[in-house]
């Protein structure tokens, strides 16, 4: 029985994890998107989303 953790399993772990980053981030970077995940917070949590400062 092989390991997942392999060499080339985890190359390919980073790879989707390094795309999926850029992606979510190219997402919240659109107003619309931003002001539609406030609402769900809003309505989820109760309270506002504070967004970190870069």
């Amino acid at each position: 029985m092989s390991s997942l953790f392999t060499p080339a399993v985890q190359s390919q772990e980073a790879c989707l994890g390094a795309s999926l980053a850029r992606i979510v981030t190219e997402y919240y970077q659109d107003k619309q998107h931003r002001k539609e995940f406030e609402t769900w917070y809003k309505k989820t949590y109760g309270k506002p989303y504070v967004w970190k400062k870069e």
